[in-house]
C-alpha cells in the first residue's frame, strides 16, 4: 500500500471511517433496545395490566433483540 504524507496507510484511514459508521449504528440499536425494555417494564409495573399492549411490546422487543444479535 502506498503511504500518505502523514505516514498513515490508506487502508487504516478507511478502516477508521468504517469503525465510526459501525459505532453509530450500534449506538442506535442499543438505544432502541433500551427504550423498548423500559416500555415493557413500565407496562408490567402499571396497575392496569393491559395484556394486549404488553404482548405487542414483548414481540417487538424480541424481534429487535434477535436482529441485534
Amino acid at each position: 500500500m502506498s503511504k500518505l504524507k502523514t505516514g498513515r496507510h490508506k487502508s487504516a484511514i478507511k478502516e477508521a471511517r468504517k469503525n465510526i459508521k459501525r459505532y453509530k449504528h450500534n449506538v442506535a440499536i442499543k438505544s432502541r433496545l433500551k427504550t423498548s425494555i423500559k416500555k415493557i417494564e413500565k407496562l408490567v409495573s402499571n396497575k392496569e395490566h393491559n395484556i394486549s399492549l404488553l404482548k405487542l411490546q414483548l414481540s417487538t422487543t424480541f424481534s429487535q433483540l434477535d436482529k441485534a444479535a
